[in-house]
């Protein structure tokens, strides 16, 4: 018994899986049914521990606490966390052009899961920008109307001003056509007062030729 016991305590005990670990085992039960033991109640679970976290980071103790809760398997994170751990560290070389012969190394690309909801940057609204676009045709156009309206009031107050001009050149002659037929008629009366006239003389110069040959001589 002392010999076992003492193997026992001598093994040591699996490594808890890392927080980043854990957490994509959650993303994948949600996503993609991971766990196929999970139910809609650990889902729903699975989805609100999800939020509380993204609102305010849990630490390690409070997502192993959730997994015994659940009865989610550890073993799955172990194996998440432990797969990028295996592979060798990338080192690329500099290429000969550069003048710097350190070799660079990459660090292992995160996976998509692992960012979390919260820190995802919010999509730029694009509500503003259309209204401001509207706005501005709107501008465009009421200034264009104005132009429009200002040119149309300048050629309308040139043709009333040519209206009137006609007006006036027509009362004008109107004037000179009445004044010309009041001296027509004056010229008409002199004429028949002169006709008259004459009428008179000659019927005087008959009389006057008649007596005189019935004068007897001195």
């Amino acid at each position: 018994m002392t010999t076992a016991s003492a193997l026992l305590s001598a093994t040591p005990a699996p490594e808890s899986p890392s927080t980043q670990a854990l957490q994509d085992v959650l993303y994948d039960t949600l996503a993609v049914g991971v766990d196929s033991d999970a139910s809609a109640s650990t889902a729903s679970a699975i989805e609100k521990f999800l939020h509380e976290h993204a609102r305010s980071p849990k630490p390690h103790e409070a997502f192993v606490a959730f997994f015994r809760e659940q009865g989610l398997s550890l073993g799955q994170a172990r194996a998440l966390g432990a797969a990028p751990q295996a592979l060798p560290p990338l080192k690329l070389v500099a290429p000969v052009q550069m003048q710097s012969a350190e070799p660079l190394e990459l660090a292992a690309p995160r996976s998509p899961r692992s960012v979390a909801p919260a820190q995802a940057a919010p999509a730029t609204p694009s509500a503003p920008r259309s209204m401001v676009a509207v706005w501005s045709a709107f501008a465009l156009v009421a200034v264009v109307l104005g132009m429009a309206l200002g040119i149309g009031n300048r050629q309308l107050d040139a043709l009333s001003a040519q209206l009137d001009a006609a007006r006036e050149q027509n009362r004008s002659q109107a004037e000179a056509l009445g004044a010309l037929q009041q001296h027509l008629t004056q010229v008409q009366a002199g004429v028949a007062a002169s006709a008259q006239r004459m009428e008179r003389m000659e019927k005087q110069n008959a009389l006057l030729v008649e007596w005189l040959p019935t004068t007897p001589a001195q």
